[in-house]
């Protein structure tokens, strides 16, 4: 899992549109849907749509917390904002057998230590910069990121406030993608922009 990890809100404006142009770029590794839905809104006609896409380009899509739209939809996986309240080997006991578990992490590297990171399948910093997408993420330090090279081989996103322009400031840290909502989906030329952060991501494993 490398490249753009791109977070779709489903209450963002031509986010079909704007998938599938990015989508042509090739730089996304993995999408997930945001459980952020506006009242009024039908999930069915949307989720089904944004897998049409993303399976055309076999672009896993995962659901964020919800387990019933994995479910319901026959999603590659789940997004953990926090551990569950059973073990995660209790909790993947529930999902397909090949479903794709990811989890937030701030500067609190417990999960990488203990038995629950051999049930992940990558995990995402939130945040890196400050973020109005992010909401109550903190902070997470450049210490920490190299830290966590250090206890894993897994997978190592870096969410909140990545732009084309802040993405510069990542040079020296091992990670092996950024996770973006805004930064891309909320830019005029949507494709234009994953390029842009794509191409910033050649500095990622310096470290």
């Amino acid at each position: 899992m490398k490249g753009i990890y791109l977070i779709l809100n489903p209450a963002s404006p031509r986010l079909l549109a704007g998938l599938a142009a990015v989508l042509e770029t090739g730089t996304i590794g993995l999408v997930q849907i945001w459980d952020h839905w506006p009242e009024g809104l039908g999930k069915a006609g949307l989720v089904s749509e944004i897998l049409a896409l993303c399976r055309s380009k076999g672009v896993p899509v995962l659901a964020n917390n919800d387990v019933k739209l994995l479910e319901e939809f026959a999603l590659d996986g789940v997004h953990l904002d926090h551990l569950p309240g059973e073990p995660l080997v209790s909790f993947r006991k529930k999902l397909p057998p090949k479903a794709i578990i990811g989890l937030t992490l701030g500067n609190d590297l417990s999960a990488l230590t203990g038995a629950e990171a051999h049930q992940l399948d990558y995990v995402s910093f939130c945040s890196v910069f400050p973020s109005g997408s992010a909401g109550v993420c903190e902070i997470v330090s450049r210490e920490t990121i190299s830290k966590a090279r250090s206890f894993t081989e897994l997978p190592i996103f870096l969410a909140g406030g990545i732009n084309a322009t802040t993405i510069s400031s990542l040079r020296g840290l091992a990670f092996d993608g950024v996770a973006v909502v805004s930064g891309i989906m909320g830019s005029e030329n949507p494709a234009a922009e994953a390029l842009t952060i794509y191409g910033g991501l050649g500095v990622r494993r310096e470290a």
